[in-house]
């Protein structure tokens, strides 16, 4: 089930920047799977527009990929983990649509063809987004697919992307179903610890 923001202690956070300050391996996982659908739900509370909705999962990626590279750049001193990500994701989303938009009217100003009539034109829009979007989209499947080229780890992946909890759905996927349940847990957590483990160290390089 979803996060609820004030599920997420304030203890957790402050513990888990702290590993990853630290390098320990099994933080991003930890933090991924714990904050990271919380943080898509706010940021798009805060942005409502058909075009900002396409770009609020690439950006919150994007920012947990930021604070994976260099924890550094959060200061608990100054503030909550989860704050900090929402605002770090909406800049970059805020930052995702002004480009998206100087681009977009590039190609108008360049196109001959009469716009009289497209403003307004919400359906052009949306399917441009959409248009748009999926591009996007297409690029990211290829840089993770360079990085995670098993089948297996790509799901546990968007299992983890889409705040999946629950054992029997990793379990499922890696053919554990079989497996007492303390069994399935402790092989889930080896595969998704082994999976976050190759991206923070693709994000390090600066493959992401």
């Amino acid at each position: 089930m979803p996060h609820r923001a004030e599920t997420i202690d304030e203890g957790w956070c402050r513990d888990v920047h702290a590993r990853l300050v630290n390098g320990d391996p099994i933080a991003p996982a930890e933090l991924a799977e714990r904050a990271l659908q919380t943080v898509q739900r706010l940021v798009a509370r805060q942005q409502r527009t058909t075009e900002a909705r396409a770009l609020v999962d690439q950006a919150v990626v994007d920012a947990f990929v930021a604070l994976i590279k260099q924890p550094s750049s959060f200061n608990p001193a100054k503030g909550s983990l989860i704050p900090y990500l929402v605002m770090s994701a909406h800049r970059d989303l805020l930052n995702a649509l002004a480009k998206q938009r100087r681009i977009r009217a590039r190609e108008l100003s360049t196109d001959p063809v009469d716009l009289e009539g497209i403003a307004g034109n919400s359906i052009q829009e949306d399917y441009e987004v959409e248009e748009l979007a999926a591009a996007r989209s297409a690029r990211l499947a290829a840089r993770m697919s360079a990085i995670l080229t098993d089948p297996v780890d790509r799901a546990i992946l968007d299992l983890l992307c889409n705040g999946e909890r629950s054992t029997a759905a990793f379990a499922k996927i890696l053919g554990l179903e079989s497996l007492p349940i303390n069994e399935q847990r402790k092989k889930v957590k080896q595969h998704k610890d082994r999976v976050m483990k190759c991206l923070q160290r693709s994000a390090r390089r600066g493959d992401l």
